[in-house]
């Protein structure tokens, strides 16, 4: 049984990356939300099968970004 893997959605704010994958396997959908915060140190948050969650997740993410946070 193999994984299957997406890029959802995908974002550059001030020059830091934030992204959500979607990896979806046999045993259950997960959500992957990650950002590059300061000194581009990458932050990861994972979500196990609510798309709605994960969604809201990487819309915070992008929000603190553009508001300063984690810069």
């Amino acid at each position: 049984m193999d994984a299957q893997f997406y890029e959802q959605e995908h974002a550059v704010i001030y020059g830091h990356n934030v992204w959500h994958y979607l990896i979806d396997t046999p045993i259950g959908q997960y959500h992957v939300i990650q950002y590059e915060g300061r000194g581009s140190e990458i932050k990861e948050t994972i979500i196990r099968g609510n798309n709605d969650k994960a969604q809201k997740m990487f819309q915070r993410f992008c929000k603190n970004l553009l508001a300063g946070k984690d810069l």
